[in-house]
């Protein structure tokens, strides 16, 4: 990994964590769109998700995605374009758009015969702009929730527990 990558990386790692400890905040203070019923001892959101993701899956489960992944597109809108693009380029979608914009790129590096190594060809603006090497990065949302999704918010719902998941996770429901 190139240095410039490492660093995309590190503010995508940044930007990613910012947002997945607000989508935990948001579910967490969310008691009113629980699934399971008030006898289950669970009192938010996030302890539903975190109970589904460490048990078994209910049949509520895409529900309780689509409303993690709704909240995770708020917060990301939030973000600067360049986070956004940054977090864009860690998914699968992302590193194939930097890879095939990276050979357009690399075929502006011209051996000039006389010498071992290649140089960069030195191109004007509108040689860059006919040889369509994007300017930005134009991100998609849906690859972006399910990245922060998949590596971040559900890696710290599987870790996570308390006192009434626990009871829940053994059977122990008359205690609540």
């Amino acid at each position: 990994m190139e240095y410039k990558d490492k660093i995309i990386a590190a503010v995508a790692e940044k930007a990613c964590e910012q947002v997945a400890t607000a989508v935990i905040k948001v579910l967490r203070a969310d008691k009113e769109s629980r699934l399971s019923g008030d006898d289950s001892g669970l009192q938010n959101v996030w302890d539903e998700i975190c109970v589904q993701i460490r048990g078994e899956s209910s049949i509520y489960w895409d529900d309780y995605l689509d409303t993690a992944k709704r909240i995770i597109k708020a917060e990301v809108s939030n973000l600067d374009k360049s986070e956004i693009e940054a977090i864009w380029l860690q998914t699968d979608n992302g590193e194939d758009w930097d890879r095939d914009n990276q050979s357009e790129e690399e075929a502006n590096i011209v051996n000039n015969g006389a010498s071992e190594f290649p140089f960069i060809e030195i191109i004007s603006d509108n040689e860059l702009a006919e040889n369509k090497i994007p300017e930005s990065v134009e991100y998609d949302m849906e690859d972006i929730a399910k990245y922060i999704w998949d590596n971040y918010v559900y890696d710290k719902a599987k870790d996570f527990t308390n006192k009434r998941i626990q009871k829940y996770l053994d059977g122990d429901r008359d205690s609540f």
